[in-house]
């Protein structure tokens, strides 16, 4: 709801907020708190806060470090997994900004004076 207005920061904080509570009452192998950790790497890569969301998951995936209960080590591949993925969106969206400035140039050479 608050991305769709705009406020990012505010849909971070309630984010941040519900998986706090979510994590004191779950396992950390429940399906809601990934999706919770999901939804503020999001929401930190839609600010273009992306080493930030790639330590979300960093930082999750290593306080499970060294637990090999039920879903554990799974779950600890998997968040290093998304924090890889986390790592290519970044490339994708710097390569995408480079393109755009690259086709800028190409256009402003092709035609100086931009009577075209």
């Amino acid at each position: 709801m608050w991305e769709a207005r705009g406020g990012l920061a505010k849909a971070l904080e309630h984010r941040e907020k519900a998986l706090e509570l979510m994590s004191k009452e779950m396992e950390p192998t429940h399906p809601e708190n990934l999706i919770g950790l999901d939804l503020i790497a999001g929401t930190l890569m839609g600010q273009e806060l992306w080493f930030a969301a790639r330590e979300l998951y960093a930082k999750a995936s290593a306080d499970l470090s060294g637990a090999y209960g039920e879903g554990r080590v799974e779950l600890s591949r998997t968040l290093n997994q998304r924090a890889f993925g986390v790592d290519m969106a970044r490339e994708r969206f710097q390569f995408a900004i480079e393109d755009r400035a690259s086709s800028a140039i190409e256009a402003k050479l092709r035609d100086p004076e931009g009577t075209q």
